[in-house]
């Protein structure tokens, strides 16, 4: 049972923290820039939102793969317990 618990907490961490990374990216980029940086917008490149891609679709595996668990330990026990 702990174990289920955490795998539920890590895989919506996942998805948040990709999501929140991939958010905060695109706000950086947006935002002004002067002097010797530049004046200019410069989007992340694929390659630096990749990890925050890969960890979304993690966490939405391992989610999914927790539903299905926990739906068949569900019907399982309510099969037998009506027996």
């Amino acid at each position: 049972m702990r174990n289920e618990k955490l795998v539920l907490v890590l895989s919506l961490f996942l998805i948040f923290f990709g999501l929140s990374a991939i958010i905060f990216g695109y706000w950086e980029a947006l935002q002004p820039r002067t002097g010797p940086v530049g004046n200019g917008v410069v989007f992340p490149t694929l390659l630096q939102i990749l990890p925050s891609i890969l960890a979304i679709v993690t966490g939405v595996l391992n989610l999914a793969h927790f539903v299905y668990v926990r739906r068949k330990v569900y019907y399982k026990n309510k099969n037998n317990h009506n027996k």
